[in-house]
């Protein structure tokens, strides 16, 4: 059985549809896969691709006053998308990606002193989707893919003393691109991202240089962005099997579970994000489809994440399953029992452990109250299903919640 927490109830009180997003000024180019760096309290938007070409150009947004300054930042050298970008040693880093030329070894650091680029020693070979992180104060990279279409599971490690690139011997198993990341407590996160089809395991790299596997994501899925905001680490968006997605998850630090899920306004994929003053932002990134690139930036101003109260209908439990099943384990049928606590337009789904969409129960509007869906294994032509867990989705106008079925023959 899941174990669901009160947080559930917190998160799925907003009524309104949306009502806690808002558009921002938008960025003066629509992008996709852009590398993003908060910095001395303002974002910095890096290269990525627009429908025509790849950029190399720096955007830099002031959340303060909404305000984009296009020109202060001098350009890279290397026009880029789905490059890494890491604050080293006073300045910003950009590390791979690709271009009209493949996948790309270059680096390249910003100078926040000098703001003049400086070309550095580059990889040991091409990179896209990589990620790079600044852990025990040694700038890393993992993952990624190559020129070839193969992927990388060697970590290398900068030698900035001698501006070199060593390869270590740890190896992230398996490889991965397009990832999300997070350093907490001294270990190093990667969760989802793409092996020839979308993850939603995540491996972490602990302090005595071991590897351990961690939570799994409610949906497998890469090439989203990731956000800290104190003790939530919000997994935004990203590609699953079944397209473009608009979930997002928050991976709660203290208690080190999945403790939320909220939704974007609309799916979408190659996107940066960032919080400042408790706000999430997300810039850019593509719609439905790889071509439906945006220079939208969405603003969320979580009042209720990770361990925070916020404000509650005091006519509801303290304690609150949004959905739950009986039995589980189960046999051919289990019975689906969700409650609204709102009316509200509804879908619930079911898909497996890798993202993919296995049933549709329902899609309706429906009034405040409880409801009681069966899921019978041997309807609707599905009856080739094998042993194990499944995931049913609940997604409100606003929201999202997912429950863990065990199936056994």
């Amino acid at each position: 059985m899941i174990k669901v927490f009160s947080i559930i109830l917190l998160v799925c009180l907003i009524s309104q549809a949306g009502s806690e997003w808002r558009e921002n000024n938008p960025m003066s180019d629509a992008r996709t896969g852009a590398s993003i760096i908060f910095y001395d309290t303002k974002f910095y938007i890096i290269g990525g691709r627009n429908h025509t070409e790849f950029l190399s150009d720096i955007q830099v947004y002031d959340p303060a006053t909404e305000r984009w300054d296009t020109t202060s930042v001098p350009e890279m050298f290397t026009p880029r998308a789905n490059a890494s970008a890491v604050l080293f040693q006073d300045k910003i880093y950009v590390i791979g990606g690709r271009n009209k030329r493949g996948a790309c070894k270059e680096v390249e650091a910003l100078d926040l002193k000098t703001n003049q680029w400086l070309v550095k020693r580059t990889l040991r070979g091409p990179r896209s989707g990589l990620t790079a992180q600044v852990y025990k104060d040694s700038l890393l990279i993992f993952g990624g893919i190559d020129s070839d279409g193969y992927y990388l599971d060697k970590v290398e490690w900068y030698d900035a003393d001698n501006d070199i690139w060593e390869k270590l011997s740890h190896k992230m198993s398996p490889p991965r691109v397009s990832m999300f990341s997070f350093v907490f407590n001294d270990s190093l996160f990667f969760s989802g991202g793409f092996y020839f089809s979308p993850l939603n395991s995540t491996v972490i790299l602990t302090p005595d240089g071991n590897w351990r596997n961690g939570m799994q994501l409610a949906m497998a899925r890469g090439d989203g962005a990731t956000a800290i905001k104190g003790d939530s680490i919000f997994l935004i968006g990203g590609e699953s099997v079944n397209g473009t997605t608009d979930i997002i998850e928050i991976y709660n630090t203290v208690n080190r579970e999945m403790s939320g899920y909220i939704a974007l306004p609309g799916p979408r994929a190659g996107h940066s994000a960032g919080v400042w003053n408790d706000t999430l932002y997300v810039f850019g990134g593509y719609g439905l489809h790889s071509t439906d690139i945006l220079s939208s930036v969405i603003v969320y101003h979580p009042t209720i994440t990770g361990m925070n109260r916020g404000s509650r209908d005091d006519n509801l439990p303290d304690v609150y399953d949004p959905i739950s099943s009986y039995p589980n384990p189960f046999n051919d049928v289990s019975n689906i029992e969700i409650f609204l606590p709102l009316s509200d337009n509804i879908e619930l789904k079911i898909y497996d452990i890798q993202g993919r969409l296995v049933d549709v129960l329902l899609e309706e509007r429906l009034p405040r109250g409880k409801y009681v869906y069966r899921w019978n294994i041997n309807s609707y032509g599905i009856r080739r299903l094998s042993s194990g867990v499944y995931i049913a989705v609940l997604r409100t106008s606003s929201h999202i919640f997912t429950h863990k079925l065990l199936y056994v023959k």
